[in-house]
């Protein structure tokens, strides 16, 4: 029931992965419901909210997220999600997919899946964990890292099992790029191959111009705190507890996101008693930094 212009930036936007080797799986209906929205934002929009304020609703039932031009309620008696958006809020629902994730923290969460702020990239079958700690580099070491050919499962979000934390599973293959990190990228990117929202945030999606990088799940070899410095790069063997204090800003987001928080807790600390923990020393010279990350996640 939905317009092709949804249905189009559906099958170009969001990527279903189905894992042969699982012997059964969850399919949770997506329903358009322009009704739906109406409904809830006559009930529960006031007119002194701005642009990018939300509404959270939640009972027995299910829940109910609601913005400026667009919802996504879940039923549990169902199984199902009802979505609408208006035209002008397409791009920032199907292509960034932030609502969304919503949906899957709370689908994932009986299962005993917690959500990460952290990146993931590797190579082969070596991967490491970037924990999202603000201003280190994350996003654009990550970018640096795909456009030069190194795989890829996030640069900010993924999820992982409290019985297995050490095997990460992707959310949406895209790089967030804020502004100033654009110059230090140099000419591996051209402005057609991003998609701009707001005033200083860009994206680039995987999909589109380097599918072959993205990979939707991925076994971890060590956490890899970064540091900007002056000098030459350089690595160090720290303690869980700096690994801890990297991971910790997923406890936030876990909130943010209406995830469990101590499971998020219990599969920090797991994940930083079982692997290798590393500080890693970053320069300016993000060509210096790949041949870097590359030796160094080869011997992870």
């Amino acid at each position: 029931m939905a317009p092709h212009s949804v249905l189009n930036a559906l099958d170009n936007s969001i990527v279903l992965h189905q894992d042969v080797s699982l012997a059964s799986s969850r399919v949770v209906d997506l329903v358009w419901s322009e009704d739906g929205y109406r409904q809830f934002h006559s009930q529960f929009w006031q007119d002194d909210y701005f642009q990018d304020d939300v509404v959270w609703r939640e009972s027995d039932s299910g829940w109910l997220f609601l913005g400026a031009g667009y919802f996504l309620a879940y039923s549990k008696a169902t199984d199902s999600a009802r979505f609408f958006t208006v035209p002008e809020q397409m791009d920032a629902l199907l292509v960034f997919s932030y609502p969304f994730l919503n949906l899957l923290v709370n689908l994932l969460k009986p299962s005993g899946y917690v959500s990460l702020h952290a990146a993931v990239i590797g190579d082969n079958d070596k991967f490491v964990l970037i924990p999202g700690k603000q201003n280190t580099g994350k996003s654009t070491t990550s970018a640096n890292w795909v456009l030069k050919g190194g795989r890829f499962l996030t640069d900010d979000f993924c999820f992982v099992n409290i019985d297995n934390p050490k095997i990460a599973h992707g959310f949406y293959p895209s790089l967030r790029l804020r502004k100033e990190a654009l110059p230090l990228l140099g000419n591996l990117l051209v402005p057609q191959s991003l998609q701009q929202k707001g005033s200083s945030k860009y994206f680039f999606s995987l999909l589109s111009q380097a599918p072959d990088c993205f990979v939707p799940r991925a076994a971890l070899t060590s956490v890899f705190c970064l540091h900007i410095q002056k000098g030459k790069p350089s690595h160090l063997a720290v303690s869980p507890k700096t690994g801890f204090e990297y991971l910790a800003s997923s406890i936030a987001f876990s909130v943010q996101y209406r995830g469990d928080s101590r499971l998020c807790l219990q599969a920090i600390k797991k994940i930083v008693r079982e692997l290798p923990v590393v500080q890693v020393n970053l320069s300016p010279d993000m060509n210096e930094n790949y041949h870097y990350l590359k030796e160094l996640i080869a011997s992870s």
